[in-house]
């Protein structure tokens, strides 16, 4: 399941529809809007192995990496989320849930920065060339 934060905008949520990518938003199809931070771990957990894309940068912590989750910070302009998050679901390292489980993400303009439960220092991948 794709999850989106509610801090994702209308106009990229739109575009998401319109690319026919499948998600659900926290305020919109799942959850209370108004959510607090502190309460979105714990519902990630109660969903199979949800991708949560967010632009709130309190999420890009390693001790956030779970084997029932994936979070991915788009730490990309509000106008530019959708674009990212569609670059980065057909990123041939990315595009599959197995790939992505267990990880924190951050995608910027620069490349993609991940942790894994392992990992000493943060992970840095540049984008493919093949999307």
């Amino acid at each position: 399941m794709i999850l989106l934060d509610e801090n994702i905008v209308a106009d990229e949520r739109d575009k998401l529809l319109r690319w026919r990518i499948p998600f659900k938003q926290i305020g919109v199809e799942v959850c209370e809007k108004g959510i607090k931070d502190e309460q979105i771990i714990p519902f990630l957990l109660t969903l199979t192995f949800p991708t949560f894309f967010t632009q709130d940068q309190r999420f890009y912590k390693k001790h956030l990496c779970h084997d029932g989750y994936s979070i991915v910070l788009l730490d990309v302009k509000r106008y530019k989320a959708a674009a990212y998050l569609r670059r980065f679901l057909q990123h041939p390292v990315f595009r599959a849930k197995k790939q992505r489980r267990g990880l924190v993400l951050r995608l910027s303009i620069e490349g993609i920065s991940f942790w894994t439960k392992k990992s000493e220092k943060e992970i840095h991948t540049f984008w493919s060339d093949d999307v």
